[in-house]
């Protein structure tokens, strides 16, 4: 994999590790805010950011996970 790649899954894995024990006390839209506003701009994030909408309301973090890692690898993301 390549190494970029590699450092944006880390970003993805640290954050979602920092925000886990938060997510009872704080709201998730808050949260993961930071990490979704890089999409902003990214080519195909349309739909990558509906779906997560939707496991946004229902609080399932490892399927947003997921799906963030699952953009990124597809879409050999080169984020600013």
């Amino acid at each position: 994999m390549n190494t970029l790649i590699t450092f944006y899954f880390n970003i993805i894995y640290d954050y979602f590790s920092y925000i886990e024990p938060k997510i009872k006390d704080e709201s998730i839209f808050r949260l993961l805010s930071p990490l979704l506003s890089i999409f902003f701009g990214v080519p195909n994030s349309r739909i990558i950011k509906s779906e997560i909408n939707q496991h946004l309301k229902q609080k399932e973090l490892k399927n947003i996970q997921k799906l963030l890692l699952k953009f990124v690898r597809e879409n050999n993301l080169l984020l600013n």
